[in-house]
């Protein structure tokens, strides 16, 4: 199945993609990371960051998700170690690759290569164990995608991580980069219609490989 867009413009800023859980504290810490990028978004786009926190674990997915992502500008990944283990998350994240190559492959010369689609924050490292003498991160996140490490900052808890001047920061940064990632797609005016897809079935487990550090900055 194949979504088609009735307009040719991007509709929402990122798709926010977290494995769901009921965990009520896990939920309030990605309700954080919206409400302040798409407090940070308001000031400078209309198009806002899109999250369903109406899922119960264990929820069948819906393909519904699949024009969301077709139609974001970028796909933000609230990571924890238990995101790996996600079937539907795997797949969002392997659908938005699949339309990153799309697009930035129609852009050609009009595409500033460097500006991936995919957004990891990371709230929760996996632990180190015996063959990872530091808290890790899987290559699939860690060997390709610039990141931004919110896990020192969640200890405090989720009401009070947008007090946080560096969360704020940092938030305002990707917003700033939503931006110019929307303005670069938006290049191709038939975007929408020839980059999309459907949600990605039978993603394999994502397994750990020794990488070099690659952080935000």
């Amino acid at each position: 199945m194949f979504y088609y867009c009735e307009s040719m413009a991007i509709e929402t800023a990122c798709f926010i993609s977290y494995r769901h859980r009921k965990s009520a504290e896990a939920i309030e810490l990605v309700r954080a990371i919206h409400d302040e990028l798409r407090e940070q978004l308001s000031l400078i786009i209309e198009e806002e960051p899109f999250w369903d926190a109406s899922l119960d674990y264990g929820e069948i997915f819906t393909d519904r998700f699949a024009a969301v992502i077709s139609r974001s500008a970028c796909m933000l990944v609230a990571y924890t170690p238990v995101y790996a283990l996600g079937d539907y998350s795997r797949a969002e994240f392997k659908t938005m690759e699949i339309i990153e190559h799309c697009r930035l492959s129609r852009l050609g010369d009009k595409a500033k290569r460097s500006d991936g689609m995919i957004i990891p924050i990371i709230l929760k490292k996996h632990p180190k164990d015996d063959d990872h003498p530091d808290p890790w991160l899987p290559h699939e996140v860690q060997g390709k995608y610039h990141y931004f490490d919110i896990s020192p900052y969640i200890l405090s808890g989720a009401r009070n991580l947008r007090k946080h001047r560096k969360f704020k920061e940092e938030i305002s940064r990707i917003a700033d980069y939503i931006v110019r990632v929307k303005k670069m797609i938006e290049r191709d005016p038939d975007h929408c219609n020839n980059c999309k897809s459907e949600i990605v079935r039978g993603v394999p487990e994502w397994g750990a490989s020794d990488v070099e550090k690659f952080p935000l900055r």
